[in-house]
């Protein structure tokens, strides 16, 4: 991760005081340690005393100064809050007997005379420095810098004192804010409820891409234990918005195609992609499956001829060139970075399930788009525009590859797309005749007969329009 510079604010007011506190205290959990320093009267325990009332949601909260008792101790609705003023401490030993070693496992914990601990200060912490300002703010103003010790604190200080403004989702559990800060250009913020499987993998990814050549978000600070990730703001002018507005689609999706070029030519498999997901047959298979689970629950003879005719199809798709397959590549998802060379003009999102896989596949997703529309004849020019960078390739076992993996693709989105209208999201429902389309154009052709034989037999066109799906409720 990069390091993080301290960060300098001014607060002219107790207002802002309690503005900073209040910025700071939903992201403050058990285990977070922050340091307050400054000399008597710089304000340390305003400061404290504003976190504390934030973190109990009660603006008249008791909070009183704990220079006499050491250490003053709240039940709040974020836990178990520690407040310490180790002024008066004789030396570090005796903050043992105030239950410091508990607190830094149970509780937030704010310190104030923090140079009392010596030894014993915690490595991972958020250091707050609060001097007057006069000459800056007025007579009541102060500077408060945010010093970070660790990944963690740097999530903090970079946060703290900033406005967040949320941005739009996607299909996925995670959340994502743009930050305004006052010092600085701004930042997105991931939020992810299952960290292992989101922001772990997508740091990951990201340091596989970015020697490549390729634009990635850099990494500002990340948390992955507590699903905290902050990256560095590509702005809002994705592919699709360019195109919504009217941009000449052919330059674009050049451009995405030669990101895919200069992946595949570079990105070398092995090693570097140990533990993440195999994009094999067995995968594949399992992808569709999640149809005629949901739409034939109760049908395992269905379902057991789906996956028959599957496997006699899915192996004509893996014998072409395999390379790091990033799964949703598509124009919602590719960032037009105007000031930026090459294919670095076009930044990279959403790539936290990629793996080993096809190299055919991320072209399908992109030219064959369940959100928009694109002409068939583009589709076609950027394949061989693609077979053109790889004289090698057979065009004939490609091109059947493509229209294969197309199939599985847009299979598993139909599925998908069908689970969130039941799960109360209908917008999807709206790009289910799109998907469709691109499938019943697979369909026919004869590397497809097997499925295509399941699909007249079951869910015929006459069957598709009216399709929903329900979800028992957990």
């Amino acid at each position: 991760m990069p390091h993080i510079t301290p960060i300098s604010l001014i607060l002219p007011d107790e207002a802002a005081t309690e503005r900073l506190a209040a910025s700071l205290a939903p992201l403050l959990r058990s285990g977070d340690v922050l340091t307050l320093k400054g000399d008597l009267g710089a304000g340390k325990t305003a400061l404290a005393r504003a976190l504390i009332r934030c973190l109990a949601d009660n603006p008249d909260e008791e909070v009183p100064s704990p220079t006499f008792t050491l250490v003053q101790g709240y039940e709040t609705v974020a836990g178990p809050v520690r407040h310490f003023d180790l002024y008066r401490l004789s030396g570090p030993d005796d903050v043992i007997e105030l239950g410091w070693d508990d607190a830094l496992v149970e509780s937030i914990v704010l310190v104030e005379w923090p140079d009392r601990l010596g030894s014993a200060l915690p490595p991972g912490r958020l250091e707050i420095t609060l001097t007057p300002a006069p000459e800056e703010g007025g007579a009541e103003a102060r500077r408060v810098t945010l010093t970070a010790h660790g990944d963690r604190a740097a999530c903090l200080a970079l946060l703290a004192g900033s406005a967040c403004a949320p941005l739009a989702g996607d299909a996925s559990t995670r959340s994502y804010q743009r930050v305004i800060r006052p010092d600085g250009p701004p930042l997105i913020v991931m939020r992810a409820p299952h960290p292992e499987t989101e922001l772990l993998p997508f740091i990951r990814i990201a340091e596989l891409l970015r020697p490549c050549g390729l634009s990635v978000p850099d990494i500002i600070a990340a948390d992955p234990a507590n699903g905290l990730l902050v990256l560095e703001d590509f702005g809002d002018e994705t592919f699709a918005a360019a195109l919504d507005a009217g941009a000449e689609p052919e330059p674009f999706y050049r451009l995405a195609t030669e990101v895919l070029i200069t992946l595949h030519r570079t990105f070398r498999l092995g090693p570097a992609c140990a533990g993440l997901p195999d994009y094999d047959g067995a995968r594949f298979l399992e992808q569709v499956l999640l149809l005629p689970e949901l739409v034939f629950p109760a049908d395992s003879t269905i379902r057991s001829e789906f996956e028959t005719a599957w496997q006699a199809v899915i192996p004509g798709a893996m014998s072409g060139p395999h390379s790091l397959l990033l799964r949703d590549y598509h124009a919602g998802n590719l960032m037009l970075l105007a000031e930026r060379p090459g294919v670095r003009r076009c930044g990279l999102l959403d790539f936290q399930d990629a793996g080993p896989g096809p190299a055919a596949y991320d072209l399908v997703s992109l030219v064959e788009d369940a959100r928009r529309d694109i002409a068939p004849t583009l589709a076609d020019a950027m394949i061989e525009h693609y077979l053109a960078a790889f004289p090698a390739l057979d065009p004939v076992a490609f091109r059947q590859a493509c229209r294969v993996l197309g199939a599985i693709r847009h299979t598993r989105v139909i599925a998908v797309f069908l689970r969130l209208a039941a799960r109360g999201k209908p917008g999807y429902l709206r790009h289910l005749p799109r998907v469709w389309a691109y499938l019943d154009r697979h369909l026919a052709r004869p590397e497809l007969a097997p499925v295509a034989a399941w699909f007249a037999r079951y869910l015929p066109p006459e069957r598709r329009a009216d399709l929903i799906i329900s979800e028992p409720k957990s």
